[in-house]
């Protein structure tokens, strides 16, 4: 889920460059997903922070672009 902070990058049906933020709520059947590929696609895209909620284990991973690569804010 996108959270959108600059409303002048919204156009009729798209927005316009990276999100700050984006959300993933995890499944049992997209973990690896979220954890490997979307991670690596958001970093390179430059998403500033990508949080993966977990409702199985009730919690939420915070990672922080720095440079280049995520780490995680604890």
């Amino acid at each position: 889920m996108p959270i959108i902070c600059d409303k002048q990058r919204l156009t009729k049906n798209n927005y316009l460059g990276t999100p700050d933020l984006l959300v993933e709520v995890l499944s049992p059947s997209t973990t690896a997903k979220d954890y490997i590929v979307k991670m690596n696609l958001y970093m390179q895209s430059g998403v500033k922070e990508y949080w993966i909620a977990s409702p199985r284990n009730r919690s939420v991973q915070v990672f922080v672009l720095n440079g280049d690569a995520y780490g995680e804010n604890r």
